[in-house]
């Protein structure tokens, strides 16, 4: 068993091979919906943003569409990159 966390703002960021093996999909606050997605746009367009409640966000798994909250968000280091090549 392989277990791969990935983030992206968009979707098409993410190679297609990959993409249709992801089983569990979150929505952030600016994140962008696809069109096999049971999101809207305009949901995700709608989410709150508070650091001191968390930040609300949509959880996506087994056709489920959900909104839920983090707490515990935190930001990337900067210049922290990783990359992985598919054969």
């Amino acid at each position: 068993m392989l277990n791969v966390h990935a983030n992206s703002q968009a979707l098409p960021d993410i190679d297609h091979r990959v993409r249709i093996k992801i089983m569990v999909k979150i929505f952030l606050p600016s994140a962008r919906s696809d069109k096999h997605s049971r999101g809207e746009q305009t949901a995700i367009d709608n989410l709150e943003e508070d650091h001191n409640v968390g930040n609300e966000g949509y959880l996506e798994h087994s056709g489920r569409f959900g909104k839920t909250r983090f707490k515990d968000i935190y930001r990337p280091v900067v210049g922290m990159q990783w990359e992985a090549r598919i054969r």
